[in-house]
């Protein structure tokens, strides 16, 4: 029987709907008829092509959309009423996996679901520890997560070193406003750094401000881009010598991602999943943190910002630290490329 999927998100800018759309590029490319359903949120700032095609929950019951479905991918747990319906209807079905936003009353839904597809180990061993303490019949499907990014060799930049912060979608979230004191401090003390920040749609007068104060003290060294499209987004890593990354807790790592395949290190957390992918000094600086787990196991930093911009000015200080790092930060990474693609090929057959 030929196949023909579905994919249920929330349709915006998130790591899990761009993750869900990767999913749905692979299986166009492959002659796989794929479907999306904008479940609860669809805004059409994603993809030129998928904002063309993508149906609004609001305007189609899911049942409809579901017709003609052999399989369907979930980016949330899906209600009991559309797990229900997909399972009247003979579909199979799929969760892809963001661990921050599992929570413990999805249970019934998760132990009913045929798979889970797990974007990193350490999210796997917890969901997989969770659904030990239930009678779960769930297949969890391990893909070790990757970007389409291609790796890159890193480009000759120019003299004065430009860092990247990347707070759009929900990144902004997972840090908090002292990030803005480490972009101050790194300029403050180095005249010749510039900075790049990429900020979300809804954020707070407090994040807005800040961000105001630093083009007023910093000029044409600070520069601000607000809800940066894909291709935006691949420019600003092709003009940086380095990515701050301050985000306390990860689900697939997709900026980290992006980075090191471009050839740009990355000054981070010292946290799963980033440590899944990120090699300290060689395409990354970790910085040492301790710790805080919620009910399911996801680990949240609790580091000093103070430290962390330490960090950051000490390997922009250290050009031949920062050279190797540039150069050896692919290093293991067309390997990973090469597993994702092969989990692929056994996911989508």
């Amino acid at each position: 029987m030929s196949q023909s999927w579905g994919i249920s998100l929330r349709y915006h800018q998130h790591e899990a709907s761009w993750a869900a759309l990767q999913l749905a590029d692979l299986a166009r490319d492959s002659g796989i008829p794929v479907k999306l359903y904008g479940s609860g949120v669809c805004k059409r700032e994603m993809s030129p092509y998928w904002d063309a095609r993508v149906t609004d929950g609001q305007k189609e019951p899911f049942e409809k959309w579901l017709e003609g479905c052999t399989r369907v991918i979930w980016t949330v747990p899906p209600t009991p009423a559309e797990l229900t319906c997909a399972k009247q209807m003979g579909v199979v079905t799929m969760l892809l996996v963001d661990w921050e936003l599992l929570q413990q009353e999805d249970e019934p839904q998760i132990r009913d679901i045929d798979t889970l597809i797990l974007p990193h180990r350490c999210v796997a061993e917890a969901v997989c520890r969770w659904g030990s303490a239930m009678p779960a019949h769930f297949y969890p499907f391990l893909m070790p997560w990757d970007v389409l990014t291609p790796v890159t060799k890193p480009r000759e930049k120019e003299s004065a070193p430009t860092i990247y912060v990347p707070l759009h979608d929900s990144q902004a979230a997972k840090s908090n406003l002292a990030v803005f004191n480490v972009i101050h401090g790194v300029l403050e003390q180095m005249p010749k750094v510039r900075a790049i920040v990429t900020g979300g749609a809804r954020w707070s007068l407090r994040a807005v401000r800040a961000v105001r104060r630093l083009k007023r003290l910093h000029g044409d060294r600070f520069h601000f881009t607000k809800q940066p499209r894909p291709a935006e987004r691949l420019e600003i890593l092709g003009k940086a010598h380095l990515m701050v990354w301050p985000a306390c807790y990860e689900n697939f790592g997709l900026v980290g991602l992006d980075a090191i395949s471009m050839g740009v290190p990355v000054v981070a957390w010292d946290v799963p999943p980033l440590t899944e992918f990120l090699q300290n000094q060689q395409n990354a600086l970790l910085v040492p943190c301790q710790h805080r787990h919620n009910w399911l196991g996801v680990p949240c930093a609790i580091g000093d910002y103070t430290t962390f911009g330490r960090a950051v000015v000490s390997l922009l200080q250290n050009s031949q630290l920062l050279a190797t790092m540039r150069a050896t930060s692919r290093k293991g990474l067309q390997a990973r490329k090469d597993q994702f693609m092969q989990m692929w090929t056994t996911f989508s057959t």
